[in-house]
């Protein structure tokens, strides 16, 4: 029932939302995947290979069905995040019963942006939601072969998600009672992430990517990437009004919700002044793991989806919020639910009534106009390929959205430059980065599809633009046409 009242929320924006620019770059490795170039090699981008995999496993899926790629990928990501309702209902239960867990799971329902992204993607930190919950269920449970899994799953989607599997290493270590089992427990964690690690290390490996995986998604975070005007002009305030403005009534939910896991924080640190006690308790994963998401937002936030991984602990602490509240109002009987009294009821009635209203103003709230998006974006594309032709030659750089709905191939790996990939094309690329210029004058291609380019080097881009190209607005999209001259 979770599940197929999951799909009825989260399809309600269809498939038809516009493809935006880190969206399509999630899509257009999982396209290149398909026919056998391995991300990083096929374009360069500096977040961990997940999201990739399973944009592949969309593509793959659409292609097999005769159905459009895009599609595919957002059906596949609509499918994994249905699924983590009736996980976070698992969830919730195992923290404080059956009626946790249910309103929990409704009220994680009420995420917009959250269910936009579901089907609206792809956008791997929804899905990426499903792992995170089942880490801290199977680290609650004590199964920690199945909670290292599913931990590094998180962590191969997204970088910060490194705090699952390692606070799961952590507590398997300290929640031990005898050296044989402590070092079960840590061999079990780490079998766990290489079950998650080993077929994705073996794929880059066989496609000699493995290098460029490395140096893209690490090294040049650490020597080369340029964040200005990105996180670091990010203010506390401008991520609560963000976070007020996307979230609209569930908001307070969420501040709720967060209160209540703060307090459940407090409450097991005050009562266990050691971490060895801290870490013997089911709520240690929660708690320990609860502090990180504020933090890494404070320090790097890029957008509502960073918020993403803090949904089930607003879920959880409200879940746990309206049972306490109403039940302690109406009846102090717990979770015996054939046996209820009318008090206990009429509180069970309550709290679903206002799950299932977020719910609702959520629903309406989805002012997405399915297919208008995309639309457009099609509709310009058949202008350009009609003004200039199918076969003539195309480049992006700054819209990879374009390659990935005509299904071209870039001639090169940099589909957008930001954050310093100037400074990665002048370090690494033969000739730096006029080197990389006399590629593109090489290739000559005839329209250059290019909205937007940042770096240190986005004087020199114009100025050599400008030289040889015009610049032309079609539809959504700005393009560059080679002129007589040039």
């Amino acid at each position: 029932m979770l599940c197929l009242l999951a799909a009825f929320v989260l399809g309600r924006t269809g498939f038809g939302g516009d493809l935006s620019h880190d969206k399509a770059v999630y899509a257009y490795a999982g396209q290149r995947m398909v026919e056998g170039e391995a991300p990083y090699k096929s374009i360069f981008d500096v977040k961990t290979p997940g999201g990739y995999f399973m944009c592949c496993a969309g593509v793959s899926l659409a292609r097999k069905y005769g159905i459009d790629d895009l599609l595919g990928i957002r059906v596949f990501h609509l499918f994994l995040a249905c699924l983590a309702i009736p996980c976070m209902f698992w969830l919730g239960r195992e923290v404080g019963g059956l009626w946790v867990g249910l309103f929990s799971a409704l009220l994680f329902l009420c995420f917009v942006p959250w269910c936009l992204d579901a089907g609206g993607g792809p956008q791997p930190k929804a899905p990426m939601v499903l792992f995170s919950i089942l880490a801290l269920l199977y680290t609650m449970r004590r199964r920690w072969l199945a909670a290292g899994f599913f931990g590094s799953l998180a962590f191969i989607i997204w970088q910060p998600m490194l705090i699952y599997p390692a606070l799961t290493l952590g507590i398997g270590w300290f929640a031990a009672t005898g050296q044989r089992e402590r070092w079960r427990q840590v061999a079990l964690v780490v079998a766990g992430s290489c079950l998650a690690w080993m077929p994705v290390l073996f794929y880059f490996w066989w496609h000699n990517a493995l290098g460029r995986m490395v140096d893209e998604s690490v090294i040049f975070l650490i020597q080369l990437s340029d964040r200005t005007g990105h996180s670091s002009d990010v203010t506390l305030f401008k991520i609560v009004r963000m976070f007020v403005r996307f979230y609209d009534l569930a908001a307070i939910a969420m501040v709720i919700g967060f209160v209540v896991v703060a307090a459940l924080t407090v409450g097991l640190v005050s009562r266990n002044r050691s971490l060895t006690k801290i870490c013997r308790s089911p709520l240690a994963v929660i708690v320990l793991t609860y502090p990180f998401p504020f933090i890494w937002s404070l320090m790097d936030f890029q957008g509502p989806s960073d918020l993403y991984v803090l949904l089930p602990y607003a879920a959880l602490g409200f879940g746990i919020f309206l049972k306490r509240a109403l039940f302690e109002t109406f009846s102090r009987e717990e979770d015996a639910a054939e046996s209820l009294s009318l008090p206990a009821r009429s509180g069970v009635w309550m709290a679903s009534g206002i799950c299932l209203g977020l719910i609702g103003l959520a629903y309406m709230n989805m002012r997405y106009r399915p297919g208008e998006g995309l639309r457009q974006q099609r509709e310009g594309i058949a202008k350009i390929e009609m003004k200039y032709g199918k076969k003539a030659r195309y480049l992006t750089v700054g819209d990879p959205q374009f390659m990935v709905l005509t299904r071209r191939v870039n001639p090169n790996p940099y589909l957008f430059v930001i954050m310093g990939i100037d400074n990665y094309i002048e370090a690494r690329e033969p000739g730096g980065f006029q080197g990389w210029l006399d590629g593109i004058e090489k290739y000559n291609p005839d329209v250059i599809v290019s909205s937007r380019f940042l770096g240190s080097s986005a004087k020199r881009w114009y100025d050599w633009l400008g030289k040889r190209y015009r610049r032309e607005k079609i539809g959504v999209w700005t393009i560059y046409v080679r002129s007589k001259s040039g």
